[in-house]
């Protein structure tokens, strides 16, 4: 072997090395048919207003290993919101509330994700809801491993976190300023199935 191919072989080496890499059954998916999107709120601070979103994806890079490495990208279509009661639903797209004609999508991007010894795990991220960037925080379950119907591994967990709907300039307006009708806090639970997408 001469010194140029050396110097090749080398630099090969040291380009394999840096930093991780991502192989395909490294890359999963959100399946949304067995997958939960929820919320609650309370009204009236007593009687809880529950819905969930219907439409939602997500992208995640996990090598089964460590999970300060990994990554999550979801999206949430605001327009598949679904309380139970139509007019209710049609009110929360309006400027009211979502304005989903020009925040039409919930955004959620990890920053960092923080594993404990208990199996649960922290994971840290910006959330874009309604033209508002804020860092939030998602509590999550340990992963539970298993396989889908076709056979393909999967991983489950719940992950939880408590929004304040103001921060992200989502009020009532008039309503709020005459007295707390909704609360301000909002439960989010979400569960979630991954599957292989590589």
């Amino acid at each position: 072997m001469n010194k140029q191919q050396f110097f090749v072989q080398l630099v090969l080496v040291i380009l394999l090395s840096s930093g991780p890499t991502w192989a395909a059954d490294d890359h999963w998916k959100i399946n949304s048919e067995n997958s939960s999107v929820k919320f609650q709120i309370n009204k009236a601070l007593v009687v809880p207003i529950k819905g969930e979103f219907t439409d939602f994806s997500g992208n995640i890079i996990y090598d089964g290993r460590d999970l300060e490495d990994a990554t999550v990208n979801a999206e949430i279509m605001v327009s598949s919101v679904d309380t139970g009661i139509t007019k209710r639903d049609a009110d929360l797209k309006t400027d009211n509330f979502f304005d989903i004609k020009h925040f039409p999508i919930i955004s959620f991007k990890s920053k960092k994700i923080i594993p404990e010894q208990s199996g649960t795990f922290k994971i840290i991220g910006s959330l874009s809801m309604h033209g508002v960037i804020k860092v939030v925080t998602l509590n999550a379950q340990p992963l539970k491993e298993g396989t889908d119907d076709s056979g393909k591994m999967k991983l489950t967990t719940v992950a939880t976190a408590t929004l304040n709907r103001k921060d992200f300039g989502i009020s009532m307006g008039w309503v709020d300023q005459a007295g707390t009708v909704i609360a301000d806090k909002v439960k989010i639970i979400l569960n979630i199935e991954l599957v292989q997408s590589g």
